[in-house]
Parts: C-alpha cells; sequence; structure tokens
C-alpha cells in the first residue's frame, strides 16, 4: 500500500485558510506520481484552537465534508481528525473516508492522557476498525496512537494498519519515535500518524509536528521535518489478515 502523509501548517487564526491549505495539501499528496491509496491528514479542525470560543463542528459538518469530497475527487482512502461539538465536553474524533468520500468509520479518543484529560470526553464504546480495499484499518486519534491497550485492541480484531491523527497535544520527537517502535515492532503492524505544525510561530498555540511513517518491524522510514508544513510518502507493506498472535507479540517483547 502507498500512503501519504500530510504535515498540516494551521492557522489557529483562520479556520478557512487552515482548511484551504489542508485541501492544497490533500491535492498535491494525491496527484503524486506513484499516487498514493490513503491519504492521512492530521486532527486538525479546530484542534488547534484551544479557547472557549472555538468553532466546533459536527462529524457531518464542514470541515469533514470537504475531506470527504477531495477524496472522493481523486479516487484515494483518506483520514483526519477533528474536535466535534458535544456537551459537556467536546469529543476528538478520527474519521476514515473511502474512495467515493463515504465514512467508513467515525472513531472517538478512548483513553486521554494527562495533557487531555478533563479537556475532552472519552468514549466507552470498543475501537473498531474496517474492512477496505486495502485491509482492515484502525484510526487512533490522538494519545490513543501511543497507548498499548488501544494497539491491542484494535489489533486483536484484525487490524492490519494502524492509522494516528494527530494534533491536540504535544509530544516530543523522540518520544514519538521511542513509542511509535516499539508499538509497531511489538504488534507487528505499520503505522502512520499525521500531526499538525504551526512551523515555529509565536501564540497561544504552538505546534512543531512530529508525523511518522513506520514498518511493522518498528524501523521508521518516513519522518516530518520539525516546524514545517510537509508530505511523506512511502510504500508499506500490510501483514496477513491471520488474528493477532499474543504468544507471539510476548516474544517479541522478551527480544526487546
Amino acid at each position: 500500500m502507498r500512503v501519504a502523509v500530510v504535515q498540516l501548517e494551521v492557522d489557529p487564526s483562520s479556520r478557512s485558510k487552515t482548511l484551504q491549505r489542508a485541501m492544497r495539501a490533500m491535492d498535491k499528496a494525491a496527484e503524486a506520481d506513484p499516487a498514493p491509496d490513503l491519504v492521512v491528514l492530521p486532527a486538525f479542525a479546530d484542534t488547534c484552537v484551544e479557547t472557549a470560543d472555538a468553532v466546533l463542528e459536527g462529524t457531518y459538518g464542514a470541515t469533514a465534508a470537504a475531506c470527504g469530497f477531495r477524496a472522493r475527487s481523486w479516487g484515494v482512502f483518506a483520514a483526519m481528525g477533528f474536535a466535534e461539538r458535544a456537551r459537556p465536553l467536546p469529543r476528538l474524533i478520527g474519521i476514515l473516508f473511502d474512495q467515493d468520500g463515504d465514512h467508513r468509520l467515525i472513531q472517538p479518543l478512548k483513553r486521554a492522557g494527562k495533557s487531555l484529560a478533563g479537556r475532552y470526553a472519552v468514549s466507552a464504546a470498543p475501537l473498531e476498525s474496517v474492512d477496505v480495499l486495502l485491509g482492515r484499518i484502525a484510526v487512533l486519534v490522538d494519545d490513543d496512537i501511543l497507548d498499548e491497550d488501544s494497539w491491542r485492541e484494535v489489533v486483536t480484531a484484525g487490524a492490519q494498519l494502524i492509522v494516528g491523527t494527530i494534533g491536540a497535544g504535544a509530544i516530543s520527537e523522540k518520544a514519538i519515535d521511542t513509542a511509535l517502535s516499539k508499538l509497531a515492532k511489538q504488534f507487528g503492524r505499520p503505522c502512520v500518524v499525521a500531526d499538525m505544525t504551526t512551523c515555529g510561530k509565536k501564540g497561544p498555540v504552538r505546534r512543531h509536528g512530529v508525523s511518522r511513517i513506520v514498518e511493522r518491524d518498528g524501523s521508521i522510514v518516513a519522518s516530518a521535518a520539525a516546524d514545517a508544513a510537509d508530505i511523506l510518502t512511502a510504500q508499506i507493506n500490510l501483514p496477513s489478515d491471520a488474528a493477532w498472535d499474543e504468544s507471539t507479540s510476548a516474544s517479541r517483547i522478551g527480544e526487546q
């Protein structure tokens, strides 16, 4: 499978400017030769505006519709994340679109770390994965992509690729490299993670960007530069659709 990961420059002062950048990035990624099968965007829709007056949308709002339409226009699968309007707290949501622009997977955050707890609601429902033409894909939003239990949940359910769409929290390059390498190797699954960046600009929100593509052996095959908009591309290898073997994972852990 060929994937394209967008490290998106966001403008916390302008929702429309950020969305237009996302659309241009999708166009640039999709028109590459060879074209990607899957384009992944970060959790950019108002997760970059951490104020009470942030304008939050629903799961089928304008931002998601625009990304789905772009996926359909290019005939690619696409993933994105955003902060969904909800009470008493907003929810962080990851979405997978198919080649027709339809919502194939809507995945809320399940396990919030310290930086997100109390700011966003968490879901009690099981994490899901979905079969598409490319294989069986799971989408983990923000803190879930670094959580071992979240990986175990979706891999046990048969996920062959783990997609991460992040942006609400900040993490260092070293920390994400260590965590993703360990998890990909432990579970034998590749992962792709798209993050947003403010490109070093001063302001209330600062994000460096830690977008990555990681193979199932834990090797990091593509890394975005910090404080820069970027598009990463790579050909990744999905494992067979056989059920995950807990004993095999345990032996991998013992080898580390």
